[in-house]
């Protein structure tokens, strides 16, 4: 009785090949598993900086926790004032990073244009800035202020 040749198993060649093509599926796989963390970790840190920069925007508006300072600058309002940071954000990663006046045609860097300008005095434009704790994500806002 012989021996057919589909009962010899498999050649060295056929293996190997199996296992390279098993191996780049695997580091495929992998690949994208570890950008999805990346990506969610990235979505996860934007939602936060969002949520605090939205807070940290009414914090200076806001007369109660910010009131309005005359020729302010970026020191003169605390922008985390009254409001809880996520677990892994400093108060350090939120700032008040420019602080502009109106002079009647444009919102100016100075000198302080805080001077009475018909119905627009006192008005001051307020940029801040979020960092995540690992500066990967960051975001700006532009508010104003009014003084009364």
């Amino acid at each position: 009785m012989g021996v057919s040749r589909r009962d010899h198993g498999l050649s060295l060649i056929e293996v190997v090949v199996a296992v390279a093509l098993l191996g780049i599926a695997v580091v495929a796989i992998l690949s994208a598993y570890a950008t999805l963390i990346v990506s969610g970790d990235r979505v996860r840190k934007h939602g936060d900086v969002s949520t605090v920069l939205s807070a940290a925007a009414d914090a200076v508006v806001d007369p109660a926790r910010n009131p309005y300072v005359p020729c302010a600058t970026p020191s003169s309002y605390v922008p985390t004032q009254g409001i809880v940071l996520p677990v892994g954000l400093p108060a350090s990663q939120v700032a008040v990073t420019d602080v502009r006046y109106w002079n009647g045609q444009t919102f100016a860097s100075g000198p302080c244009y805080d001077v009475s300008v018909g119905s627009l005095a006192r008005l001051q434009q307020i940029t801040l800035m979020v960092h995540s704790a690992d500066n990967r994500v960051s975001e700006e806002l532009t508010v104003l202020k009014r003084g009364t």
